[in-house]
């Protein structure tokens, strides 16, 4: 079995360089304006979108690159109410798979064409062909990136530029989630670390000091977490 296609150089430094982009963000909606500006460079599309969406409950909170006005709020009912008929979200949904994936590897276009959803939303918005990937959330939720594309459609390499973004995508997130969390305990007067999956401290809450007076542990940026904190290691948040 073949592995996914490897990226040529310039869209492995693309990549690169979005990854270090979104590393750098600090809230989920700078995250959200970083990533999408990354991929509507890297990859020819109509436009790209972040979205949060709960679809046993018809919500979602979306927002998209190029800006489109007053078409969010015109076809966001349309949306909410049918958007189990696009075959990305019933996937999504069912499986909690986060890999990129695209309207063709479930239906054919013709088939979606006779869709409410298609009729009422992508075919008014000349959309022919979505990808999209999505990041670890709770069962039921659904938060991720699409790019929607004319009928020529995405081929294999852009599967791949999404593909080999989707772990970093999902650290980011989970950091800015991380760090929102560190700023809670801050204010309930608890001391908190940022660390990585090796063990490595990257935050600290700026009250450790305290902590090292109290108890006699050093959380330092850049350094190992104590041995106490390390053996097991599991979350990243101490």
């Amino acid at each position: 079995m073949r592995g996914p296609p490897a990226l040529e150089d310039r869209d492995a430094h693309g990549v690169v360089d979005l990854v270090e982009e979104v590393s750098g963000t600090a809230s989920v909606g700078e995250y959200a304006r970083v990533t999408m500006a990354g991929l509507y460079d890297l990859i020819n599309c109509i436009d790209v979108s972040y979205n949060e969406m709960v679809p046993s409950e018809g919500r979602i909170e979306w927002s998209v690159l190029p800006d489109q006005g007053d078409k969010l709020s015109e076809f966001a009912p349309v949306f909410e109410k049918l958007m189990r008929q696009n075959p990305l979200v019933r996937h999504f949904e069912d499986t909690g798979d986060t890999r990129a994936m695209m309207w063709s590897d479930f239906v054919s276009l013709d088939e979606l064409e006779k869709t409410p959803l298609y009729q009422e939303m992508f075919r008014p918005l000349g959309v022919a062909s979505q990808m999209a990937v999505t990041l670890p959330t709770p069962p039921g939720i659904i938060v991720g990136f699409a790019v929607n594309s004319d009928p020529r459609g995405f081929d294999d390499r852009d599967r791949a530029i999404l593909n080999a973004l989707r772990p970093h995508l999902a650290h980011a997130y989970r950091a800015i989630q991380l760090r929102d969390a560190l700023a809670a305990l801050k204010e309930g007067g608890w001391t908190g670390a940022l660390a990585d999956q090796e063990g490595i401290v990257e935050s600290v809450t700026e009250n450790e000091s305290a902590l090292e007076a109290e108890a006699g542990i050093e959380l330092s940026t850049g350094e190992p977490l104590p041995d106490e904190f390390r053996h097991p290691f599991r979350s990243g948040l101490v």
